[in-house]
């Protein structure tokens, strides 16, 4: 009988477990908007291939745990808020949609109508964050500012377009009570934020924009060794192979971004794709030519497909030629035998 590792056993189990469950809330590697989670990401480069779900980051089981650590606190955190005489709304599965665009939004960790100390009367967004002790030591020396700005970010989108709130009318809100709870000591940190109006619209605009830009934008650094894209999830595509592995709507050519909060297709007569169908592709799924490190070959295009070449043969990509997942899978059926042969083309 093979000798069980008890340890690795449970763990891996547990881990499937979890990951499942917070699967069936969130797909982080699909999120049908942009987040305003993401939106204070120093990199433009990080937030447009998120947002067209071109690099599958691979997720561990042990984060998706960490991911449940943060909603059991939440819903505990907001338990002892409420014990005290606060009055907070809108948590865990009621936590409303606040709306820059169609496209950009976030769901704040809850409202607090009244009950803060220092400003009683005063209506306030609440998000709650778990840390180990080294970064609640980080908010405790610099405040949220200065040692996330993600998180600021975050905080300041949720001020700004609290009153265009889906599920029901509010009047604009300009604080914050940030809460961040030590996993290693269970000691508490609370700081109010205001409003910086001119902040938020810089990055709400920023956001938006990326959502309809055709283009890569630049990354944070042309070099690999930078300490910052070293850290940072899409290395191999900045800095490795150039190239993504992701067939769906958001990767393809031919779809787009439209200001009315659908994606929509050229090749279908530019009709809305549903959400579920955007994660997979069709068939006739074409590369932008900025997600793959394959030349172009202008003279080969049609309407629906684009010309590359890929592994030294001369490639239709699309309706007309090779589908995605096989130029992927090296199964390259059809070659440009004529341009192959006598190399009479344009390359890019």
């Amino acid at each position: 009988m093979a000798e069980l590792n008890l340890n690795k056993d449970i763990q891996l189990k547990i881990d499937k477990l979890v990951k499942a469950r917070e699967l069936a809330l969130t797909d982080e590697n699909k999120r049908e908007y942009l987040g305003f989670s993401l939106i204070g990401h120093e990199c433009d480069r990080f937030i447009w291939l998120k947002f067209r779900w071109a690099v599958n980051e691979e997720i561990p089981g042990r984060v998706y745990r960490i991911f449940e650590t943060g909603h059991i606190e939440e819903e505990r955190m907001s338990k002892y808020l409420k014990d005290i005489g606060l009055d907070l709304k809108h948590i865990g599965e009621e936590q409303l949609t606040l709306r820059y665009s169609p496209w950009v939004l976030g769901h704040p960790d809850g409202i607090i109508f009244s009950g803060v100390p220092g400003a009683e009367k005063s209506t306030h967004i609440w998000e709650c964050k778990t840390a180990n002790n080294r970064s609640f030591t980080g908010y405790e020396k610099h405040g949220v500012q200065n040692h996330k700005q993600e998180y600021y970010i975050q905080v300041q989108a949720n001020m700004y377009c609290s009153n265009k709130c889906d599920e029901q009318k509010m009047a604009k809100i300009n604080r914050c009570c940030f809460t961040v709870k030590n996993k290693n000591d269970e000691s508490i940190y609370h700081e109010r934020i205001k409003l910086d109006k001119a902040l938020a619209e810089r990055f709400l605009e920023r956001a938006d924009s990326l959502v309809y830009a055709d283009e890569l934008p630049p990354g944070l650094s042309d070099k690999p060794t930078y300490f910052k894209c070293k850290m940072c999830s899409m290395w191999e595509f900045c800095h490795g192979n150039k190239c993504s592995k992701e067939v769906n709507c958001r990767t393809c050519n031919n779809s787009y971004a439209e200001k009315d909060g659908t994606y929509r297709c050229a090749l279908y007569k530019n009709k809305a794709i549903p959400f579920d169908f955007q994660k997979k592709g069709c068939d006739n799924h074409v590369f932008k030519p900025s997600l793959v490190n394959w030349a172009r070959v202008p003279s080969l295009d049609t309407e629906f497909s684009l010309g590359y070449i890929v592994e030294g043969k001369y490639v239709v990509n699309g309706k007309d030629g090779n589908s995605s997942l096989n130029i992927l899978d090296g199964k390259i059926t059809k070659v440009d035998l004529i341009k192959d042969t006598f190399g009479a083309v344009e390359i890019e």
